[in-house]
């Protein structure tokens, strides 16, 4: 799984050649791991990039209006997990394209923001309005809940007394959690959280 420097390098690689850039057109592959497939072809294009910033593992585009776009009055972001296997790169369009390339968002220089996914643990996302809290109250804060945990190998390693109670799917979403309570780490939240026997 991309852990925090591999985001954090991918973010700061993406900074360097997407802000100022707008998104033409999107072609997407297999979208099961999309929340709004039809929202992203349909609001995308002629958006400009301004910003690439990182919110735990989370990659957030922040995309302005530009003259030829849908709900034109409007800031959106593009909020981007790269689950186990992502990966999430410019390309020019004569590159070959990788296996299990999902998404490709064609800028208007000609190349591609692409999208690969091997096992499609990842998620992609547009969150309306400007720029997302990093403490997960903003807008995006409402798209991410806790999950119950159907199996018992959810906590694996963490003993056979241990029994799940739930997921918390966004990583910002653990930190907001559990930063007031210092409870870091899953060996640490098991030990305290969840109930022995």
């Amino acid at each position: 799984m991309p852990e925090l420097p591999e985001v954090e390098t991918i973010v700061r690689g993406l900074r360097t050649v997407l802000p100022g850039h707008t998104i033409v057109s999107v072609r997407l592959g297999k979208t099961d791991f999309i929340e709004d497939p039809a929202a992203l072809s349909e609001l995308l294009p002629g958006r400009r990039i301004e910003r690439v910033e990182r919110l735990g593992k989370f990659i957030q585009l922040q995309l302005s209006a530009g003259s030829g776009t849908k709900n034109a009055d409007g800031q959106m972001n593009l909020v981007i997990h790269l689950g186990m296997t992502g990966w999430l790169g410019v390309r020019r369009p004569e590159d070959p394209v990788a296996p299990h390339t999902h998404a490709f968002f064609e800028l208007e220089d000609g190349r591609e923001l692409r999208y690969t996914d091997i096992r499609r643990f990842g998620q992609i996302l547009l969150v309306p309005g400007g720029k997302i809290a990093a403490s997960g109250s903003g807008s995006a804060r409402s798209r991410w809940r806790f999950r119950p945990v159907n199996s018992t190998r959810a906590w694996q390693g963490a003993g056979r007394e241990s029994k799940p109670c739930c997921s918390i799917k966004a990583s910002f979403e653990a930190s907001e959690i559990f930063m007031p309570t210092k409870v870091y780490g899953r060996l640490a939240f098991i030990r305290r959280v969840l109930p022995r026997g």
